[in-house]
């Protein structure tokens, strides 16, 4: 096989590993535990090389030259310490120890039980007699199996050079043999799906929690928090009104005449009306039937004294006339511009001929008396809702508040709610579309660690002696065992489809079509003309080379060749 198929695995997860948007605390332990799963398998296949190589039929192949060796011995040596990493790094946390968030995981890394093969030259029996090359059958659970497998793997590498033609049966070497491809990768493959599961159920928290946080935030917090300002912008309000409530005790004539004429104010010094003013709004006040009130005194001959002023103002109160004394029909009707309130209703009133004098016409009629329900509904608003409309009422006149102030200070925090509800609409839509890709990051897990299972396959295969044709044959039926699941799970990967999973989950194991969830993964399966390996520098650059267009034609056609040509592998004879 062509040496380029190194890196396929590793390429299959990191194109994808862009579109998953990995930020999601889960994802990367995820793609860990998939990179651990490969590189125990590759650790088993480098073993096996490096064995066969020592092999007399198989010592004149160029696959075993010296070099051949040194770079087996290389990449064994790497492949362990990688296997070491991952293994230490998913069980213990990678910067300080941290142990699995899942129950179902740390149980089985450090309880259950699984099947351990270890290998004997000779075993004493209970018989008494001596059985050579036995396997016994024992139990660990995976967190030992793997570092058992570790020391075994890191023995198996000081040893081979010495050992060279005895490291078929040297038990360090049938230890990594028997369990590599069997206990731990099962354990492995069953641990990636429940880490994924339990990703799953963490987004179904992380959904209803932000479920929860939206209902307090909008519900509680916010609501709440208008409630209140709008509770004190209407005590602000009304003190706002007391301070103009003194008109509604003057009469409805004299609170016109003074609204109507033009005063004089004077900047620096006091001044008091003269005479005539004064007359005018005694004789006003008495025509309405009014009471009036003068300042005199030692402040009057205080003003007296003082100079006219240098510049003089203007300054005009207005008073609407109303129909109506007591009930005023216009919600709005009476708001004063700049003061925030006005006198709304005034007594219905007749101007005389002379000079500034008026008088008031008809009076009006007494409403009836609220009896039964319409007296209950009242009394019930007034107490449960009477706060949020205040209105003063004297002599027959009414000073209503302006509501249009509480409300534009209310929008602020009604945009703001507004605002919050939309954000957490957008985070909830998007939290949920990440359950897709999280699928999809499984499912290129699996292509990942069946591609290391068909490389460990065919190496296997490819390795054994013509001669032992029991073993060929089990040989060719797990590799075209792992072939379907390969091309099975790659299928399911670019076209979406039914997860095949080596764990019980919760929920639908259904993968959506990852190769077409962006353009530029799209790109990277079918269109790119660039290599992908990670090491840029062990690309192939002539494109003369056989393999060159096979590895620049993007990386769907990559890996249907692969396992076209393990297929072609698998069907040759013995022979």
């Amino acid at each position: 096989m062509p040496a380029y198929y190194n890196h396929v695995s590793s390429v299959v997860l990191h194109c994808n590993l862009p579109m998953y948007a990995v930020y999601h605390r889960n994802s990367a332990d995820i793609a860990n535990m998939a990179h651990g799963t490969e590189k125990f398998q590759n650790t088993v296949s480098r073993a096996n090389q490096i064995q066969k190589c020592f092999v007399p039929e198989f010592a004149n192949y160029s696959a075993c030259s010296n070099s051949s060796m040194t770079e087996y011995l290389k990449k064994f040596t790497k492949n362990i310490e990688q296997a070491a990493s991952y293994h230490s790094m998913l069980y213990l946390g990678q910067t300080g120890l941290k142990t699995f968030s899942d129950r179902r995981l740390m149980e089985y890394w450090t309880y259950d039980m699984l099947p351990e093969q270890r290998y004997y030259n000779y075993l004493l029996e209970d018989n008494g007699t001596l059985a050579y090359n036995a396997v016994v059958l024992s139990h660990r659970p995976l967190w030992e199996l793997g570092n058992v497998f570790v020391a075994a793997a890191r023995d198996v590498y000081f040893n081979a050079l010495t050992i060279k033609g005895n490291l078929e049966t040297y038990f360090n070497f049938q230890y990594v043999m028997l369990n590599g491809a069997n206990s731990i990768f099962t354990g492995y493959a069953w641990s990636l799906d429940t880490f994924v599961d339990y990703a799953w159920q963490d987004l179904q928290k992380l959904s209803t929690a932000l479920i929860v946080l939206l209902v307090v935030e909008v519900a509680i917090v916010l609501l709440s928090s208008m409630a209140y300002e709008f509770y004190l912008l209407q005590k602000c309000n009304v003190s706002h009104m007391r301070l103009f409530s003194i008109f509604l005790a003057l009469p409805s004539a004299t609170v016109r005449i003074v609204a109507h004429r033009q005063l004089q104010v004077d900047d620096d010094t006091k001044q008091d009306m003269d005479d005539d003013d004064m007359d005018m709004i005694v004789d006003a006040g008495a025509a309405a039937g009014g009471n009036t009130t003068t300042n005199e005194g030692d402040e009057a001959e205080d003003n007296e004294k003082s100079k006219a002023p240098d510049k003089k103002k203007s300054v005009r109160m207005v008073v609407e006339d109303s129909d109506s004394d007591e009930e005023d029909k216009s919600p709005h009707a009476g708001q004063g511009k700049g003061k925030g309130s006005k006198a709304a209703a005034e007594e219905k009133e007749g101007r005389s001929s002379g000079k500034g004098k008026s008088k008031s016409s008809n009076a009006k009629a007494k409403a009836p008396p609220l009896t039964g329900w319409a007296l209950y509904s009242k009394l019930a608003y007034k107490y449960l809702f009477g706060w949020m409309d205040p209105k003063f009422k004297r002599n027959g006149k009414k000073l209503i508040a302006d509501s249009d102030v509480v409300f534009k200070f209310m929008v602020p925090l009604l945009l703001w709610m507004a605002s919050v509800v939309i954000i957490f609409g957008v985070s909830y839509s998007h939290l949920q579309g990440l359950q897709g890709p999280l699928a999809s990051l499984d499912t290129g897990a699996h292509v990942m660690y069946r591609l290391a299972r068909c490389r460990l396959m065919s190496n296997m295969l490819a390795f054994t002696e013509a001669t032992n044709a029991a073993d060929n044959a089990v040989y060719r039926a797990n590799l075209k065992q792992e072939l379907a699941y390969l091309r099975q799970e790659y299928t399911t990967l670019l076209y979406g489809g039914e997860m095949h999973l080596q764990a019980k989950v919760t929920f639908h194991p259904i993968a959506p079509a990852a190769a077409f969830s962006s353009p530029a993964i799209a790109n990277l399966f079918f269109k790119t003309k660039t290599c992908l390996r990670i090491d840029q520098t062990t690309c192939v650059t002539d494109p003369k080379d056989p393999i060159y267009d096979i590895t620049h034609s993007g990386l769907d056609a990559l890996i249907n060749r692969y396992i076209d040509e393990i297929m072609a592998f698998a069907l040759l004879p013995d022979t």
